[in-house]
């Protein structure tokens, strides 16, 4: 079984991009997203590390606010975006989508994922699709290394340019990275679906990083509660 992979321009990524930087770039006084790794000192991540550099914790601020934030509004038009194309392609209306995205900083010389994996390996249900949002350019050693062939482990690099998304399977095909050696800070998100239907609302089980339970009440939220009037 081979991996499918549909690469698009949505036309909020580029806001996406715009808040991301505008945040970061006032918090650490850098010139831009890819120099990012000159503003701290940083060690190689690992489980439980991987999500937690000073990056993540002021972006993902953003989403723990009660009141609603730019980066928010972003993440969420873009998600409405996507969701009526997932509509349209799959003639299925009803979808779950992730409430808040995965953020992901690939500093040089380091991961941004701890180790290869599926995210079924982590609970996560499966049937999802995922929306990898390239924020930053991702090339060869700075980008998400996917699996082609289903339990081959013939990994490749899928490179994007900046705002550049690629919609693929990431609950049964393997990824990770591998050691960026480009010099430069990668940015990216990733963030998935699925049709409502195939939610299991008695489910308790949790993501690994968060402890969200994969309902449309925590980790997700249902289509009709995203979609704006």
């Amino acid at each position: 079984m081979q991996q499918a992979i549909s690469r698009r321009f949505y036309k909020f990524a580029p806001y996406v991009k715009e808040v991301m930087s505008s945040l970061l770039i006032q918090h650490f006084a850098i010139a831009e997203l890819e120099l990012a790794h000159e503003a701290i000192d940083s060690q190689f991540f690992e489980r439980g590390t991987d999500q937690a550099s000073p990056f993540h914790k002021v972006l993902y601020s953003e989403f723990d606010k009660q009141s609603s934030s730019p980066l928010l509004d972003a993440y969420q038009s873009l998600a409405v975006e996507w969701l009526e194309c997932l509509r349209c392609e799959h003639n299925i209306n009803d979808w779950a989508i992730q409430r808040y995205p995965s953020i992901r900083v690939q500093l040089p010389n380091n991961v941004s994922v701890f180790e290869f994996h599926r995210d079924s390996d982590y609970n996560h249900p499966i049937g999802e699709i995922n929306h990898f949002l390239s924020i930053t350019r991702s090339e060869r050693t700075a980008a998400l290394h996917v699996e082609k062939t289903l339990g081959w482990k013939d990994y490749a690099p899928l490179e994007l340019e900046s705002c550049e998304s690629a919609v693929l399977n990431t609950s049964i095909f393997q990824h990770g990275d591998v050691i960026n050696n480009e010099n430069y800070t990668r940015f990216s998100i990733d963030f998935r679906a699925i049709p409502l239907c195939l939610v299991d609302c008695s489910s308790s089980q949790k993501s690994i990083t968060k402890g969200k339970v994969f309902s449309v009440n925590d980790y997700f939220i249902s289509s009709q509660s995203l979609l704006r009037p």
